[in-house]
């Protein structure tokens, strides 16, 4: 059966003065030991807000890292699906999805074809991109069981990583947190000029809507940026 999806929004409205990189992540689970990619990433100058959506559609996916880099990105059709992922001449893919037993978790099954000491990642994502993996290897099965309540996580800086990087949230700035309950699903992450985040719900409030150049008020620049596209 096929889940019911949601669409959410995160506004990042860069305050601090600076330019930089921002980078949104899902919050680990400390029971699940996977490892943390990044999600969405884009660039944002000073006084520019970005408006982040996403799909809850969860997928399967797998990267290749390297100089040739890989990957390929599978929706799962629904809580307690398993996907096989092999290795051939041609580089690793995806079989078809199946069911399997275990509600509410989703499982990525490699076979004996995988090479040992690939440098690549099987996982999960959402919206088309990916937000937990783990190493790839040989005739492993990876349960990963999501969260029932999404928890995203921001940063800001010059940490240069790509969609699908691995991340290692100890070595990055201080992060917003992000929760989301009930029926909302849209909040705001406001990056203020003492590096302090500030995060509210609903869009940005309409004195967020301007930015202060030589004192005047100006429109901010707003980016849009879909998980799994980009900037758009």
């Amino acid at each position: 059966m096929t889940e019911a999806f949601s669409t959410y929004t995160l506004w990042f409205v860069n305050d601090s003065g600076y330019a930089g990189e921002v980078c949104v992540y899902q919050q680990p689970d400390s029971q699940q030991n996977y490892e943390t990619l990044a999600w969405m990433v884009t660039g944002a100058n000073p006084s520019v807000q970005v408006e982040f959506t996403w799909s809850s559609e969860f997928d399967f996916l797998w990267v290749q890292y390297g100089p040739t880099r890989a990957q390929q990105v599978k929706p799962a059709t629904s809580l307690g699906s398993l996907i096989d992922i092999t290795y051939n001449d041609f580089g690793f893919t995806f079989g078809p999805i199946q069911t399997h037993a275990e509600a509410g978790r989703l499982v990525v099954s490699s076979d004996g074809t995988i090479p040992t000491h690939a440098d690549a990642v099987a996982g999960i994502g959402m919206g088309g991109a990916g937000t937990f993996a783990g190493q790839l290897r040989p005739n492993a099965r990876m349960p990963f069981t999501p969260s029932a309540a999404l928890t995203c996580l921001i940063t800001f800086g010059n940490s240069r990583v790509q969609v699908n990087d691995r991340l290692d949230p100890a070595t990055l700035n201080p992060s917003g947190k992000i929760q989301y309950s009930g029926t909302n699903r849209i909040m705001t992450a406001r990056l203020d000029d003492a590096n302090t985040w500030r995060i509210t719900p609903g869009p940005p409030q309409s004195s967020a809507t301007t930015a202060s150049t030589g004192g005047v008020k100006v429109p901010r620049t707003t980016l849009h940026y879909v998980a799994g596209r980009g900037l758009v």
